[in-house]
């Protein structure tokens, strides 16, 4: 009877619950060239199986990731690899590179919008706690992160005063995270 229950639930709370399309390696992002987006889920996907295993035991890992823990963690990270590209742009990118990650930023906050509740029967995202503890890994206590992150403070301040979008101090905490990872070849470079 209550697999009978769990079936009803899941086809009919499935396709309000997956409005919006999973990110694959083939997802089309707004204002991103398909190889960023390839290098961005690919980089975000390799992140999310290392913190799966790094953190398994401060996040209940004993059940697999549900897909919106999936589709949380790899919002929340592609994200951080948009606002790493926008507040340290690298020269390689073109200037219609440049104006294509706000909409690629904002595509990634509507999926983490999408995504990040808890899924269904589930007190809480774990996609979304796998980010946070990453986040405070690669931020906290080290002089690199600080001097990145005042650095990036600064770039996100002049971004917003050029009617560029607006980052908080979370989101820039998780492009210094990104940054961190890159620079530790946890993660690779978004270049052309």
């Amino acid at each position: 009877m209550l697999k009978a229950i769990a079936l009803f639930l899941l086809l009919t709370w499935a396709p309000v619950a997956l409005a919006a399309d999973p990110l694959t390696e083939s997802t089309r992002i707004p204002g991103l060239r398909s190889s960023f987006s390839r290098i961005i889920y690919n980089n975000s996907k390799d992140l999310l199986v290392n913190l799966g295993r790094a953190f398994r035991n401060h996040v209940d890992m004993k059940t697999p990731l549900a897909l919106n823990d999936i589709q949380c963690a790899l919002a929340k990270l592609g994200a951080g690899f948009v606002q790493d590209m926008m507040l340290n742009p690298n020269p390689s990118l073109t200037p219609d590179d440049i104006k294509g990650l706000p909409d690629a930023l904002a595509h990634y906050r509507a999926l983490d919008a999408e995504f990040c509740g808890p899924p269904p029967g589930a007190s809480t995202n774990r996609g979304a706690q796998l980010v946070a503890l990453f986040i405070k890994r690669n931020t906290e206590g080290t002089p690199q992160a600080k001097g990145i992150h005042k650095k990036y403070e600064a770039r996100a301040e002049h971004l917003e005063d050029n009617d560029g979008p607006e980052l908080n101090s979370s989101q820039v905490a998780i492009a210094v995270a990104i940054a961190i990872a890159i620079l530790a070849k946890e993660a690779v470079p978004v270049l052309p």
